[in-house]
């Protein structure tokens, strides 16, 4: 059960690493690195501001995309997308028109769009199969 395999998961934290809470106030997010590395694992994006929930949400997601565990990361993924409709204001109808209006206010871009709808459609098969 991986006994005879070595393995460790590094924690880094970088000043230019920063996320903010619902406060405003300034936290320094730690990032993982697991080791041995597994082939084709994601890295999730860090180039933009989001608020630290959403944040961790998201990178939970990535990690459990990367871990195999394909369900939970659809869900996650779910989960990230509706929390940022509700954190842009977006709260009215179903997830498709929820990310639509999120394209319509110019908050993400017609491929981003598309992307999201994609997810959106891969995490609502998953779970009507294993559920």
């Amino acid at each position: 059960m991986g006994c005879d395999h070595v393995s460790f998961d590094l924690e880094e934290f970088e000043e230019g690493n920063v996320e903010y809470d619902q406060y405003g106030n300034e936290m320094i997010v730690s990032v993982h690195t697991s080791y041995p590395v597994k082939e084709n694992s994601i890295e999730p994006l860090r180039s933009w501001e989001i608020p630290s929930l959403i944040s961790r949400a998201y990178t939970e997601s990535v990690e459990a995309l990367n871990d195999g565990s394909l369900l939970l990361a659809a869900i996650g993924f779910r989960a990230t997308i509706e929390a940022l409709c509700l954190e842009k204001g977006i709260s009215k109808g179903n997830l498709e028109k929820k990310i639509d209006e999120l394209s319509k206010k110019g908050i993400i871009t017609a491929l981003d769009c598309e992307r999201l709808h994609a997810a959106r459609f891969l995490a609502n098969v998953n779970f009507r199969i294993t559920a």
